[in-house]
C-alpha cells in the first residue's frame, strides 16, 4: 500500500484527505482509493453527528484525528487475529493499510520538542510545583493537539518542575 500522503501544515485534515484520494485515484491504487473513502465515510458520519449537537460546522480535526486513530487500532487488532488463525497475508494486508492511515496522524512531539514546550510552557504558565502538573499537560494538550502522549507529558512536567 506504501505510505500516507503527509497533511502539510497549511492544510486541514479534510484537505489532505482529498488530495490523497485524488493522488490515489490518479495512480490507479485502488487499495488506497478505498480506504480513504472509507475513512471520509466516517468522518462525515461525525459530521453528522456534530450537527444534531448544533456545531454546525461539523466535527473538529480532533474528530477526524480519533477517526484516524480508531480506524487505525481496528486495522491493527483484525491483524492479530488474521495472523493467530494463520492467514499471514490478510494480517499483513491490514497492518499496511493500519499503517496507511496512521500516515495521516501527527506525529508526535520529538523527545528534545517535548522538553522545549515543557520548559517553556513552565515558564509561561509561572508552574511552581506538583499542584501544576495537570494544568501543564493541559495547556500542553491544547498548543498540540494530537502529537502529546498525556502519560509521557506528564512526566516530562514532573521532571521539569523537580528539577
Amino acid at each position: 500500500m506504501g505510505e500516507a500522503l503527509k497533511v502539510t501544515a497549511c492544510e486541514t485534515l479534510r484537505q489532505g484527505l482529498q488530495r490523497a484520494l485524488e493522488t490515489a485515484e490518479a495512480g490507479g491504487e485502488t487499495g488506497r482509493v478505498n480506504t480513504i473513502r472509507l475513512i471520509q465515510c466516517a468522518v462525515r458520519d461525525r459530521d453528522a453527528a456534530a450537527r444534531r449537537e448544533d456545531r454546525c460546522t461539523g466535527c473538529e480535526a480532533e474528530d477526524i484525528t480519533e477517526v484516524l486513530r480508531a480506524m487505525a487500532a481496528e486495522r491493527l487488532a483484525a491483524a492479530d487475529v488474521h495472523e493467530r488463525e494463520g492467514h499471514l497475508i490478510e494480517a499483513e494486508r491490514e497492518r499496511a493499510e493500519a499503517d496507511f492511515i496512521g500516515g495521516f496522524l501527527p506525529q508526535p512531539l520529538a523527545d528534545r520538542e517535548l522538553r522545549a514546550a515543557v520548559a517553556g510552557l513552565v515558564t509561561d504558565l509561572q508552574a511552581k510545583g506538583l499542584k501544576d502538573v495537570g494544568r501543564c499537560v493541559n495547556a500542553l494538550k491544547q498548543r498540540y493537539p494530537g502529537r502529546v502522549d498525556p502519560t509521557v507529558a506528564s512526566a516530562e512536567v514532573r521532571r521539569a518542575l523537580a528539577g
